[in-house]
């Protein structure tokens, strides 16, 4: 993990970051609560998914069979819907 840069954030400001993050609470909504700048929960709620996506990398790997299922992407809302519309690319 990188070394942090400083801050001139109060040091229970983070503190409470953290606590909405957990909640679920939207980067948006912790601004209005919380009392700062919209980038400073942007940025915040940013590094705390980069943490979490590197401590999951390093946990996660992938053993035995992976099944794989088909999707399609494209077509068009109106008319026929479903597998058979023309138009469509399987994406595997």
């Amino acid at each position: 993990m990188k070394a942090r840069r400083r801050s001139r954030l109060a040091l229970s400001t983070p503190r409470h970051f953290l606590e909405h993050f957990v909640a679920g609470t939207p980067a948006r909504s912790a601004t209005e609560i919380i009392g700062v700048n919209r980038n400073t929960a942007t940025l915040s709620c940013s590094k705390s998914r980069q943490i979490i996506v590197g401590h999951n990398a390093l946990e996660a790997s992938l053993e035995g069979k992976i099944e794989v299922d088909e999707s399609y992407f494209g077509g068009h809302r109106k008319g026929k819907r479903g597998r058979g519309v023309a138009g469509k690319v399987a994406v595997f």
